[in-house]
């Protein structure tokens, strides 16, 4: 049993670290992808350039202040193995 529960956790640690890579590449995604958006824009209008890098300015201060928050107020989820030794 005891053994079962190790390779549930280590399976679930695995997880949780696969997930933080996924985050980490849809960030970089879409930090890429901003920037085609952006350079095309310049391509066809420069002077949309100025409007569409305030607003992802205040989109990105934006979001990263929410993050803060979510983060904050959610505590750690228990799983039945973590309460099973108690």
């Amino acid at each position: 049993m005891k053994e079962t529960i190790a390779t549930s956790q280590h399976a679930y640690d695995d997880m949780k670290d696969q997930l933080a890579v996924k985050d980490n590449q849809i960030t970089a995604l879409t930090k890429l992808t901003n920037n085609a958006q952006t350079l095309n824009l310049v391509d066809k209008d420069p002077k949309r350039l100025q409007a569409a890098h305030s607003d992802a300015e205040t989109k990105s201060e934006r979001s990263s202040s929410d993050e803060k928050t979510d983060s904050t107020k959610k505590p750690p989820k228990k799983h039945w193995w973590q309460r099973w030794g108690k």
